[in-house]
This record gives C-alpha cells, sequence and structure tokens, in this order.
C-alpha cells in the first residue's frame, strides 16, 4: 500500500501569505483610524452640545450665559494698572475665575460647583468670593484633588491624546508657595475682539459703539437679547488643545487668561501663527512648549491671543448661540471669523 506524503507550505509560499497579510493589514490600518478619529470627533461634537445645552439652562436660571470671567476690574485703565484686557491675566484680585465655575452646576457636576461656593479659606472668605488659587491652599493634598484637579470628561476632547489633563501650578503669589493641582479643558469661550487688547477696547466701548463686543467677557456673559446678529450666527465657544505635559498650564480651566479658558480670533483655526501668551507669568511657553508640530505654537508677548485648536483633519468643532455645533474648516475667512464672534457688529454673513 502507497504511503500518503503531506507537504507543508514551501518558504516561498509562507512569504507570500505573510505579505499578503501585510498588504492588507496597510490597507485597512488607515480605514480603523479614521473610524476611530471619526468616533472621537463625534464625541467632541456632543461635548460641545452639552455646554451648549449647560449655557442656555443658565440663561434660563439667571437670565444671560455664564460670566466670561468673575473678577474686580473696578481698576481697569486707571493709573499703575493695566487695561482691562492685560488686567485679565494679572490682576488677582478676589473673587476671580472663570466661566467653567458657575457651569458646573449645569454639567451634572452641582455637588463640585458646591463644595467651591461652600468652601471657608480661614482668614480668607468663602469659595466664590476668593481668588481661585486659594481653593487649593488649605489641604492641598485632599482639597484640590477632590474639588479641582479631578479632570471632567464633558471638558476634555478626546482626539487631544498629546495633552495633560491637569496642571500642576506653583503659585508663588501673595505667599502662597503650595503647588496647586488643577483639571485642563479643551473648551474655550470667545472674548470680544482679535487680543486682549481689542477685548479691553470693546469692553469699555472705546469708539466701537459696541460693534466688537463678543459673547463673553469680565463680569459679562451676553444675553440672547444682546445678541442682535442672530444666535445662530454667532460663536460662543470652540475647541483648543491642552498643554503637553502638567507644568504647561495651556488649558487650565480655572484661570482667565487667553488659551486657558478663553480665545480670540486673531488668527483663523489652526493657524500657524504662534499663541501669544503672557511674558510675564511662571509656566507660560517655556522654550520646551513651543511645539509647532503638535499644533501648539507660541510665543511670550503682550499682545495676547490665542487661536482656536484641534487634531481633527481640516478645522474646529463650534458651538453657536443657537446651540447648533459646526465643523469650521483652516480656510474660513479671516474676516469671516472675526465677525462670528460680535454679537451686535452688524455684519451680514454668508454661509461660508
Amino acid at each position: 500500500m502507497a504511503r500518503r506524503h503531506s507537504h507543508g507550505f514551501t518558504l516561498v509560499e509562507l512569504l507570500v501569505v505573510i505579505a499578503i497579510i501585510g498588504i492588507l493589514v496597510a490597507l485597512l490600518l488607515p480605514a480603523v483610524q479614521a473610524a476611530r478619529e471619526a468616533a472621537r470627533r463625534v464625541q467632541c461634537l456632543n461635548n460641545m452640545k452639552q455646554l451648549g445645552l449647560a449655557f442656555h439652562n443658565h440663561h434660563s436660571t439667571y437670565g444671560n450665559f455664564p460670566k466670561g470671567a468673575t473678577n474686580d476690574f473696578s481698576n481697569c485703565g486707571s493709573a499703575g494698572q493695566r487695561d482691562c484686557g492685560s488686567a485679565v491675566q494679572g490682576m488677582h484680585t478676589d473673587p476671580q475665575y472663570s466661566w467653567v465655575v458657575p457651569t458646573l452646576q449645569f454639567v451634572e457636576e452641582g455637588e463640585r460647583f458646591d463644595a467651591i461656593a461652600n468652601l471657608v479659606v480661614p482668614g480668607h472668605g468663602v469659595g466664590l468670593e476668593l481668588y481661585w488659587m486659594y481653593w487649593s491652599t488649605r489641604n492641598p493634598n485632599e482639597l484640590s484633588t477632590n474639588i479641582c484637579a479631578q479632570p471632567l470628561s464633558a471638558l476634555l476632547c478626546p482626539s487631544d491624546s498629546e495633552g495633560g489633563m491637569v496642571a500642576i501650578r506653583r503659585n508663588s503669589e501673595r505667599g502662597l508657595l503650595h503647588y496647586g493641582h488643577f483639571f485642563k479643558t479643551n473648551y474655550m469661550v470667545f472674548w470680544s475682539g482679535r487680543t486682549n487688547r481689542e477685548a479691553d477696547f470693546a469692553e469699555r466701548d472705546v469708539g466701537n459703539s459696541g460693534r466688537l463686543l463678543g459673547p463673553f467677557g469680565p463680569n459679562r456673559g451676553a444675553a440672547i437679547k444682546d445678541i442682535t446678529d442672530g444666535s445662530s450666527k454667532t460663536m460662543l465657544l470652540s475647541e483648543t488643545l491642552r498643554g503637553i505635559d502638567e507644568r504647561d498650564r495651556r488649558g487650565e480651566a480655572f484661570d482667565i487668561q487667553p488659551m486657558m479658558s478663553y480665545l480670540t480670533t486673531f488668527g483663523t483655526p489652526n493657524t500657524g501663527i504662534p499663541d501669544d501668551l503672557a511674558s510675564y507669568a511662571e509656566q507660560f511657553c517655556e522654550p520646551y512648549m513651543n511645539r509647532p508640530d503638535l499644533n501648539l505654537p507660541c510665543v511670550r508677548g503682550s499682545n495676547n491671543h490665542a487661536a482656536a485648536r484641534s487634531q481633527h483633519t481640516g478645522g474646529v468643532n463650534t458651538l453657536f448661540g443657537d446651540g447648533s455645533v459646526r465643523f469650521i474648516v483652516d480656510s474660513v475667512d479671516a474676516v469671516y471669523w472675526q465677525s462670528l464672534t460680535t454679537i451686535a457688529g452688524g455684519e451680514i454673513l454668508e454661509d461660508s
């Protein structure tokens, strides 16, 4: 009886199979990555819709959108003080905190908001009456971890995988020598004008008759009735990228500075123009933080401005006053882009 001989794969056959598998993986991998990014972009869009709903719930409760910043700006423009736009970066008067804080109670973070509001700092006061850095001074290891340091998923875009989720802030002002831990955000509101200087002019109505006024500002959140340009034609909020590590303060949600809690329209989305960040403060655009390769270019200057940025291909998600979220492409006309942030500019805008 003849014996059967079984033959295995020859080396050539094995190499051919491996090559075919490699080609299939190479063809499928971009599609898989694109599908994952599409899912992340949808999640980012949903986060912004939730913030839009939170803004409108705040409006229903208080008659206006949250204040862009809560602070004492009574000395803006007076002798020895910066103009209002720059004062946002340096006048550490009490109270001081961004729009993120009053929004917490409308994004299912009521317990966190109450903890901040009811916090008593001996010798200084109660939570919402204070400069936000005091929220981590009583017991930094416990307090800042429970209230300020835990990242809030509703404020994070999942596409920003490079960004740190927490800023470790070294505070040496007014004798507060400690490290505070504060969560970051990818979503930031629009203030008036293209730069802090223009924000100052708009807030004080210096020769503009309100034409540059944006939806948010110091001690001001617009009411729907103020948005005479139309809520569907006025941007409230867009996205940007968090700083690359815990020392990089970009995205630090409680602070009131460009690239922390608010944006300007000096540059169009994902512009190559570096964000101009405060030149006097610690942890701002240190040399290693200037990363154009990560879409995070920056310089230290005095004409401060920060652009909308994302890791989505070709543009950024943007929340409008009517609660809709739209994708604005990088190639948008600069004048059109700037006009979208005025609430009563009187511009005649066509879809772009």
